[in-house]
């Protein structure tokens, strides 16, 4: 039998959770919830504003604030559920958490100011996301078959770990489209307000000017793709790759990144050369095992840290600029080797910075 949760009006009609796990936890199916504020769920994981282990379900016009997490969706026994019209704001993790948990629809809410993620898709397929106003992140890890279509972002746009065979179009930050591109070859691609590229080869990537993303271009499972010319500035990340080879990261401006420039994860074979990498917590991160790549020729000026790894190794750096390293003698370049130090070294490194890329 379904149960039906009606609020008279939603901003005056509230179920508070006095911050001790979940608010609401619907293990039931058919519940039908309208009209609440839905608010004070314990800190972190999982104290939810609404935790759904169930199918059939329709959360819809309500406001979910103020919680570890707004919504849980869990399990696979969590399907069909609606989650419509609500506004999901300042929930100290994810707005909406989809993990293992295939066939739901998340439509037309308003997702802003959480912590986290805005809507994360983890473990879970054949999902739509559609048609949500977000400023905050749609995060799709070891994700297959979803839809995510028509949402609308300020900031940050959509970030992709792991992930291929899903589906993204029509999706804009502040009115520019969101470029995703799968098993593609041969394309060039000179407009976008985010580029994403799954399992494609030979794409060229130039002449973007990029601002206010999660990652403004992001590369999986790519190889000899070109990203050059492009000035990526006030994101959290600059350019990732994941499992990628033979690419080339060439001239670019990557300014003011909140966390790494570039960053490469089990990536082969790649060449950085003749960026200008300034005022970044990072300018190169290399982790997970990627190695032989060649990081040539860059101005590494004013970042919090130039350039790590992490097991990572066969890397060449040679004749880039740093600005805090004035001898004529090889620059270590610190990380780790399977949780040891180690260090790599920059054999000549450049003396004074490159005046156009990394050209002398």
């Amino acid at each position: 039998k379904s149960v039906n949760l009606i609020g008279e009006t939603k901003e005056t009609t509230i179920i508070d959770g006095e911050k001790k796990g979940n608010v609401i936890y619907v293990c039931g199916n058919g519940v039908h919830i309208s009209n609440f504020t839905i608010q004070r769920g314990g800190e972190g994981w999982p104290g939810a504003g609404i935790f759904i282990r169930s199918s059939d379900n329709v959360i819809s016009n309500n406001i979910i604030k103020n919680n570890g997490e707004g919504i849980i969706i869990m399990d696979l026994v969590s399907k069909h559920n609606k989650i419509r019209k609500n506004t999901v704001v300042n929930n100290t993790e994810t707005g909406i958490d989809l993990f293992n948990a295939d066939g739901n629809i998340i439509k037309e809410n308003n997702v802003l100011c959480n912590g986290g993620d805005g809507i994360t898709i983890a473990d879970a397929g054949s999902n739509t996301i559609e048609k949500n106003v977000l400023a905050d992140t749609i995060y799709l890890g070891r994700a297959y078959r979803n839809i995510v279509r028509d949402n609308s972002f300020t900031e940050n746009g959509v970030r992709i770990w792991y992930s291929s065979g899903n589906k993204l179009s029509n999706n804009t930050i502040n009115g520019k489209p969101i470029v995703y591109l799968e098993d593609k070859t041969d394309v060039e691609i000179n407009e976008g307000a985010q580029v994403i590229l799954v399992g494609c080869e030979r794409i060229t990537i130039k002449n973007l000017n990029v601002s206010n993303t999660c990652c403004a271009i992001h590369l999986l499972f790519c190889n000899e793709c070109t990203v050059e010319e492009n000035i990526l500035e006030s994101n959290s990340y600059g350019i990732e790759m994941y499992s990628c080879k033979k690419n080339l990261i060439e001239k670019n401006k990557i300014f003011n990144s909140a966390h790494d420039g570039v960053s490469l994860w089990d990536s082969y074979k790649n060449i950085l050369k003749e960026n200008t990498f300034k005022n970044n917590r990072r300018g190169i991160t290399l982790a997970r095992g990627s190695s032989m790549n060649r990081i040539l020729s860059n101005n590494f000026m004013e970042n919090e840290m130039h350039a790590i790894f992490y097991s990572s190794f066969q890397n060449w750096w040679l004749r880039n600029y740093w600005d805090n390293w004035k001898l004529p003698l090889p620059k270590p370049i610190s990380g780790t080797f399977f949780g040891f130090p180690w260090v790599q070294f920059d054999w000549m490194p450049r003396l004074k910075p490159y005046e156009d890329g990394g050209r002398e």
